[in-house]
């Protein structure tokens, strides 16, 4: 008897949304990775000069540091403002959020909005089965505890229509299209369909869901930048008094 090895569905999502992430952030991927890279070199010479015991190339540590945290603060701050605006709507009788476009920064939603872009995500969506994996999970939901489930913005956004459209439900990815609701005014509503490999892929909805998980993964990764910031401030510092005991000690040497 075989059994097929499957990772978890977290772990699946947690995987397949990473990967999207650092494509639409590919362009601060390199000048990060590059400055990672000095770092490391960086401190190479730090250890040389403090082993040598010369100045010159402790300074040199030290000034090489200081741009290199002055660099990481400024990819930090950007992180932070890009990320420091917008939020889901809070819908009555229900335990999640929806998403809408317009209440994010404006180059966070571009970028999502860049038709390439997009069109890498609804692949990677629908080969991954994002909202399959997610239909399976709650396939025997009632609709009272549907409602009651806390969502994440993308299950929010792009596995299910908007509760402004009046749609009624069967199970949280098959929902029965009515003309209810704000359905002519609604695009989203229009884009939805029962089918997995459309479902709400073409919403606004969904581009806001995945703006609103972004912002919540580059912050948190922004705050952790900034720990690392510290670190190498702290290290000039260190720097500084290395460079300071090594002077004391050619001072003593020459009285001497």
């Amino acid at each position: 008897m075989r059994f097929e090895r499957r990772e978890p569905a977290f772990l699946h999502l947690h995987i397949h949304w990473n990967r999207v992430l650092v494509r639409l952030w590919a362009f601060l991927a390199k000048p990060m990775m590059l400055i990672s890279l000095l770092i490391a070199l960086v401190s190479i010479v730090g250890i040389v000069g403090a082993s040598c015991k010369c100045p010159k190339v402790t300074i040199g540590y030290i000034v090489s540091l200081l741009i290199l945290a002055v660099l990481l603060f400024a990819f930090t701050m950007f992180a932070l403002v890009v990320t420091g605006r917008g939020s889901g709507d809070k819908i009555p009788g229900r335990n999640y959020e929806e998403y809408s476009l317009g209440r994010y920064n404006v180059w966070f939603e571009k970028r999502v909005n860049s038709t390439k872009t997009w069109k890498h995500i609804r692949t990677c969506m629908e080969t991954t089965q994002v909202c399959t994996d997610f239909s399976k999970k709650f396939a025997n939901v009632t609709q009272r505890k549907f409602f009651n489930l806390p969502l994440t913005p993308i299950q929010a956004g792009c596995c299910k229509p908007s509760d402004k459209c009046g749609f009624t439900y069967i199970h949280p990815t098959e929902w029965n299209v009515t003309g209810g609701g704000d359905y002519k005014n609604n695009p989203d509503c229009l884009a939805w369909n029962n089918k997995s490999n459309v479902f709400c892929f073409n919403c606004n909805s969904c581009k806001a869901g995945l703006v609103d998980q972004m912002r919540r993964f580059f912050r948190i990764n922004a705050m952790v930048d900034l720990f690392f910031v510290g670190s190498l401030v702290i290290a000039c510092g260190l720097g500084f008094y290395e460079i300071r005991a090594m002077r004391e000690e050619e001072e003593e040497e020459e009285k001497a």
